[in-house]
């Protein structure tokens, strides 16, 4: 397999002048029709002149036809686009079939055998070589046969319908000769940069959706980015505005990423994909990245092959149904979102709150950001608010470093375990409300869970369990902050 595909890399510098183009050539193929054996067609030779290392040119081949241990196909050009019979609603690289068009056009002859023995089985020339037939736009058809390499590997003995001489082609050139369906269908996906990703969606079997996004203007991301230096993320899914760093993310869920992608073409035909699992798809992926690139699988049943694990997958909403690794669906699929998201209970920068409640059973603290005087907001050059206002504890001001240690500890509050199969009863014991600049509130309401622990709901059917301690302690510190003196 390497040996062919360092083979296709020589032959892009031999075809110089088209673009580059990489096909991944495997040992199965899809046969779309059998190439016809019936060689009896007049035929006129593309290679007239040939003599030692000579380059000949021929009229553009507008079809061809391949047959080989590969498969079988008919590729044509139709209105500037090509085509591949039986498959014309498939997505086929142009520029890949535009190369073979253009090696079975333009052929170098590194060397010929003029007097071939009339034995010319022992170059691998035989009814059951690879064929390659090729039709020029004014009628003139080439007909080549595929034998045995060299004993150096670097050329291949090559037969023209209606010569009596044997060419030695480069092995790199004669691999266009011996393609299928796989080398020529569009694998071409987005490689997403995993440290850029602002969006994911990922629906799975067993396991909760997960939905994440970066949003520039979401007041946590915005106040959070600013005041760490650090990319944040959103999860809305299934836990509600939790923060999500993306190296964390990515060490999860993503340390594959450039793994998804498909790799062995199954099938090119249109089908509802029922077969593979692909009618109703177990998993699904969306990802986007801060370059605009994107990704969308769909992911079916598994399979082994020669004891590699494979997932059926369908790429972009496309009809073709490819392998894919098993390993890159299963980090998406087994991820752990309590894993991904920072413990916070609620997290909001202090430039982006106006009032803070803190309750704890017969204990109420309201904590509030005034704006007096030069006492304010302030932007700094590089764009970063500073949030310079007067605060209050039930009324009390607070000094401006003995009040940043208490927010850290507000914000501080985090989870120790969360549980999905529960329901919440009885009366909120405990409760921290934001009031944020723009109006809105975010209120985190605890209930009694046991002796240690408070219970909250954070997203739908999402339960957060949190140390009563915890809670006791900030409504401690509090306390000392109006007392003290």
């Amino acid at each position: 397999m390497k040996r062919r595909l360092v083979a296709l890399g020589i032959a892009l510098v031999i075809l110089a002048g088209l673009g580059g183009v990489y096909f991944l050539l495997d040992k199965k193929g899809t046969v779309s029709s059998e190439l016809s054996s019936d060689t009896t067609e007049s035929t006129t030779s593309l290679l007239q002149g040939v003599s030692g290392e000579t380059v000949v040119k021929s009229a553009n081949i507008v079809s061809f036809s391949l047959k080989n241990q590969n498969g079988s196909l008919n590729a044509y050009k139709k209105d500037d686009k090509w085509y591949v019979e039986g498959l014309e609603d498939a997505d086929f690289s142009q520029e890949a079939l535009s190369m073979t068009a253009y090696a079975l056009s333009d052929i170098t002859a590194a060397r010929t055998i003029d007097s071939p023995d009339d034995d010319i089985a022992k170059y691998g020339i035989t009814e059951f070589s690879a064929k390659a037939i090729g039709k020029s736009e004014q009628g003139e058809t080439v007909i080549l046969t595929v034998g045995d390499e060299t004993s150096d590997g670097k050329y291949r003995y090559v037969a023209v319908e209606g010569e009596k001489r044997i060419y030695m082609i480069s092995s790199a050139s004669a691999q266009y000769y011996m393609g299928s369906v796989d080398d020529y269908i569009n694998k071409s996906v987005d490689s997403i940069n995993a440290d850029g990703i602002t969006y994911i969606k990922v629906t799975r079997p067993e396991k909760d959706e997960v939905e994440i996004k970066y949003d520039p203007n979401n007041a946590l991301t915005k106040g959070f980015s600013e005041g760490s230096g650090l990319a944040a993320l959103i999860m809305n899914k299934p836990y509600e505005n939790a923060i999500v760093y993306p190296f964390d993310l990515k060490e999860e869920m993503l340390s594959s990423l450039n793994e998804l992608k498909p790799e062995k073409l199954v099938s090119a035909e249109k089908t509802d994909g029922k077969d593979y699992g692909l009618d109703k798809p177990k998993t699904h992926i969306e990802l986007k990245d801060s370059e605009n690139r994107s990704i969308i699988v769909d992911v079916g049943d598994s399979v082994t092959i020669e004891n590699e694990v494979y997932r059926y997958a369908r790429f972009n909403g496309k009809n073709e149904i490819f392998l894919t690794s098993a390993a890159v669906i299963a980090d998406f699929e087994n991820a752990d979102a309590s894993y991904i998201i920072q413990p916070f209970i609620a997290l909001h920068p202090r430039s982006n709150v106006e009032k803070i409640e803190i309750k704890n059973k017969d204990k109420d603290y309201t904590v509030f950001f005034k704006t007096e005087g030069d006492k304010k907001i302030a932007v700094d050059d590089e764009g970063v608010k500073r949030d310079n206002r007067n605060t209050y504890i039930n009324d009390k001001l607070i000094e401006k470093e003995k009040f940043s240690d208490f927010y850290e500890a507000v914000t501080g509050i985090s989870f120790d375990d969360i549980i999905t199969d529960y329901t919440i009863e009885g009366n909120v014991t405990a409760k921290i409300e934001y009031t944020l600049s723009n109006g809105e509130t975010d209120s985190i309401e605890f209930y009694d869970y046991d002796s240690n622990f408070y219970i909250t709901e954070k997203g739908k059917g999402a339960y957060m369990l949190v140390s009563k301690q915890d809670i006791r302690a900030l409504v401690d510190y509090a306390q000392r902050l109006i007392t003290e003196e």
